[in-house]
């Protein structure tokens, strides 16, 4: 957009001061010429399109070529129009301007059509007053932007509010079907808003908008630029047409006069060359007989050449069908190539996937030993646990026994004492 803004003010400047205003004063500055290369052509013809939508959605290429009033004033007195083609292509990049504003029209029409909603609304019962307001009061400020942006040409920005639209329509649908139906309440027809393209420039409208937002579209830049272009092709058409019925009475009225001329000229000369019509008759028979013997040679040439392309024909025609059997044999061969490939590759890939089977057995075989030679290491540590088991008891055992006898025998000493006494 800036680079936009500056080339469009650069042009304005050229226009006001001339393509030399930046030459210093007493400079020598070479004059540009209609015909250079740097030269708007279509500014010549009357407009350049770049300078028509500048800031708006269908704003177009900057045009970096010169833009002066002078040069189209020499263009126009030269008596060069028409003639160089420049209206020519001028007239067909207008009219490709057309045919992209026509398809992004009908792209318009179609996502209108699509998203037009052909379902009753109706209203239900034991719904929520003040939600049913609130969605209302939504899709009425939704409608309202996708307006405004449509009416600037923002296509893009109220194609997205107009979803929005779309979606706040389909949660109050969704609330209301959850419903009962009271009798003899519908919503009107004619409850939502509905939009609609310019013709002309491709806008989005809405359909009865006030007098104010129409007079303001119909104002703007793009309307005015494609109403502009659309009236700059039926001009050109015609100027175009009657240039070339000129041209072709201009070719006509030439070709009848040099006729007239030819006509004279022919009629003194045959009076000059009345006299020598007997000697000329005569050379020509000489001439003829000359000719019919050099065409009598030339026919044996030529049949002869003929049977040499008749035989070098037939050569060349059982090289090519000697050429076409190599071929079949080359890609029979070639396809018995990529089949033995194939059944290489099929093999390599069993062998692969037994490798790999049997390295997985392999792996199985391991962990179960692994898992084998664990079992009887537990059973081990088990064996030896209770061998220490059984021997602590053993020596438990063994002291408490010795404990007992050595108490038996210290009562049967204390007996003996009390006897003795």
């Amino acid at each position: 957009h800036v680079r936009s803004k500056m080339a469009a003010n650069a042009s304005l400047l050229d226009e006001l001061m001339g393509i030399n205003r930046n030459a210093a004063p007493g400079e020598d500055v070479k004059m540009k010429d209609w015909s250079d290369y740097d030269v708007c052509k279509h500014y010549l013809c009357g407009f350049c399109p770049a300078e028509l939508f500048v800031n708006t959605r269908a704003e177009l290429t900057p045009c970096t070529k010169i833009h002066d009033e002078m040069l189209r004033t020499n263009y126009e007195k030269s008596g060069k129009v028409f003639k160089v083609g420049y209206e020519e292509t001028f007239l067909e990049y207008l009219q490709d301007l057309i045919r992209k504003l026509e398809k992004r029209i009908g792209r318009g029409h179609h996502r209108l059509e699509s998203s037009a909603d052909a379902k009753e609304k109706r209203v239900r019962s034991d719904v929520n007053p003040a939600e049913v307001t609130r969605l209302d009061k939504e899709i009425q400020e939704s409608l309202d932007k996708a307006e405004q942006f449509g009416s600037e040409g923002n296509i893009d920005e109220a194609k997205a509010w107009m979803a929005k639209t779309e979606q706040l329509k389909r949660e109050k649908e969704r609330m209301l079907e959850k419903k009962p139906l009271i009798a003899g309440f519908e919503a009107p027809d004619d409850f939502h808003e509905k939009m609609e393209i310019c013709e002309t420039c491709g806008c989005f409208l809405v359909i009865n908008d006030t007098p104010q937002r129409v007079q303001s579209h119909l104002e703007g830049k793009q309307h005015l630029g494609y109403t502009r272009i659309r009236s700059k092709i039926e001009e050109l058409k015609k100027q175009i047409a009657e240039h070339r019925n000129k041209e072709r009475e201009t070719r006509r009225t030439r070709s009848g006069s040099r006729e007239i001329e030819r006509r004279r000229s022919r009629l003194d000369s045959r009076e000059s060359y009345r006299d020598h019509d007997r000697e000329r008759g005569h050379e020509r028979n000489r001439d003829n007989d000359r000719e019919r013997e050099r065409d009598q040679d030339k026919n044996k040439d030529l049949d002869k050449d003929k049977d040499d392309r008749e035989k070098k024909r037939d050569r060349d025609r059982d090289r090519e069908r000697e050429k076409k059997r190599d071929n079949k044999d080359r890609d029979r061969d070639r396809d018995k190539d990529h089949e033995k490939k194939r059944d290489r590759d099929k093999e390599r890939d069993r062998d692969k996937d037994r490798d790999r089977d049997k390295d997985r057995d392999r792996d199985k075989d391991r962990d179960r030993d692994k898992d084998r030679d664990r079992d009887k290491d537990r059973d081990r540590d088990k064996d030896r646990d209770r061998d220490k088991d059984r021997d602590r008891d053993k020596d438990r055992e063994d002291k408490d026994h010795s404990r007992g006898r050595h108490r038996d025998r210290n009562h049967k000493d204390d007996k003996n004492q009390d006897g003795s006494s």
